[in-house]
């Protein structure tokens, strides 16, 4: 399994629901309409039904239902639109031909992010401050390139047809010539004139890549793409190396964005998953309705009432769910002889680790995000009555308190990509995070003392 390139810092806060109940519901959220299912069909159900190993070009399900976002230059002036990791499904035109490949697309989210630009209808827009989110990599990554930092090069000039790609670039958006790069052997291959930029070889070779789709109702070999922009658009910056951290490590990835899409090239991944698309639909959708605030009110989506596109429907607005209160732990409860509790869980950290490694599970984990602690208590209650000596008994109640308070802070740190791995992740996949997650909170425990 290759490792992810994109990550997501997760809000803090009451959006905290908002972001889990999307995570939670992103394997039951059907296409909002048979466009869009035909459209997802044809790209990745070979990649959902493991009829063929390559990049996601949606994600596996929608993350949202469907919304109505407003677009002046729609009938009613809102269009509907469906959010999937790698992107947003639009209809912007629905009384154009739906039999056309345009009928459906995928919005210019890149450029809105590299630009801070809303866009609100074909002509206008709102200004905002661009994306300060990674393009690609973890969420922690504090020198990897952020979509602002694409924005700053897109006037830098294009390489001459055939040269060879050895150009790094840093968060800040510094340039560097680095030959040793030549190594990749990754070239200069399109140049496109409507905005002065080659396409870099191992994107282009994807872009115009032959492979297996669905059409119809079968399985057939065909290009991937009816015509090779319509799921990138037209790149808007060059292809550049950066130093991405994935996986807590870090390695030389190409990046290059496009209108609609950022695409990775990792020569350190299997020749099937070097090229990749990143979660520009997750990393917009954050952009949009978490960070966006340049003096007025953030747009807030509304939940689409028609199953079809509609020129006339107009959808009524709906709140955001909302976290449901419950009764934090106590994470200042006094300890009794706090000197000699930690000595004891500092004894057998390991043990405990293991322990709360095999009781913690996704969905209590999940479930604690929510607010929900009893399962994570008895876990952690389970666990320190086997480390502590019964002479410490008196401090059990207030440490399991404050595990859950550890515990909870440790979800909170965790990324969007965490949490659909605990939702919807392999079992080892899983079962790797939940170990993390067992180890900081311990860490946590000893450290509080």
């Amino acid at each position: 399994m290759p490792k992810r390139l994109s990550g997501l810092p997760l809000p803090r806060s009451s959006s905290i629901a908002t972001v889990l109940a999307a995570v939670m519901s992103a394997g039951a959220e059907a296409p909002a309409n048979t466009h869009f299912q035909n459209t997802w069909e044809r790209t990745d159900k070979p990649v959902a039904d493991a009829v063929v190993s390559r990049t996601w070009m949606w994600g596996p399900e929608a993350f949202t239902g469907p919304l109505t976002e407003p677009y002046s230059s729609s009938p009613g002036g809102q269009r509907t639109v469906q959010y999937y990791d790698k992107s947003r499904m639009e209809i912007s035109h629905p009384n154009a031909d739906p039999a056309s490949v345009w009928y459906v697309t995928n919005g210019l989210l890149v450029m809105e992010m590299m630009t801070g630009y809303l866009q609100t209808g074909d002509e206008i827009g709102t200004q905002y401050d661009p994306a300060e989110i990674n393009v690609a990599g973890d969420a922690d990554d504090a020198t990897g390139p952020t979509y602002a930092t694409f924005g700053s090069v897109r006037e830098e000039f294009a390489l001459d047809d055939g040269a060879t790609v050895t150009f790094r670039i840093d968060r800040e958006g510094n340039l560097t010539n680095q030959p040793s790069l030549a190594d990749f052997g990754v070239t200069a291959a399109q140049y496109v004139e409507a905005t002065d930029h080659q396409v870099a070889s191992p994107f282009w070779e994807f872009m115009n890549a032959v492979g297996t789709v669905y059409e119809g109702s079968s399985f057939v070999e065909a290009p991937l793409f009816q015509n090779p922009y319509y799921a990138t658009g037209l790149p808007v910056t060059e292809a550049y190396w950066a130093s991405v951290k994935i996986g807590g490590e870090y390695a030389d990835v190409l990046v290059q964005c496009f209108e609609r899409r950022c695409l990775t090239y990792n020569p350190a991944n299997a020749p099937e998953w070097r090229v990749e698309a990143g979660n520009v639909g997750r990393h917009y959708y954050h952009w949009r309705y978490e960070v966006v605030e340049a003096g007025g009110e953030t747009p807030e989506p509304t939940a689409s009432a028609t199953d079809e596109p509609s020129p006339t429907a107009t959808a009524s607005p709906t709140s955001e769910p909302t976290q449901t209160a419950t009764a934090e732990p106590s994470a200042t409860a006094t300890i009794p002889n706090a000197g000699q509790v930690q000595a004891a869980l500092e004894a057998s950290a390991n043990e405990l680790v293991s322990c709360l490694s095999n009781l913690f599970t996704p969905d209590t984990l999940l479930a604690l995000v929510a607010g929900e602690t009893d399962a994570i208590s008895n876990a952690i209650d389970a666990c320190l009555s086997n480390s502590l000596p019964s002479a410490l008994a008196d401090a059990l109640s207030p440490l399991v308190d404050r595990g859950v308070v550890c515990a909870s802070e440790a979800m909170a740190d965790l990324s969007i990509d965490d949490l659909y791995i605990l939702a919807n992740g392999t079992p080892d996949q899983q079962q790797a995070l939940i170990e993390e997650i067992a180890s900081e909170t311990i860490d946590c425990l000893i450290d509080g003392l």
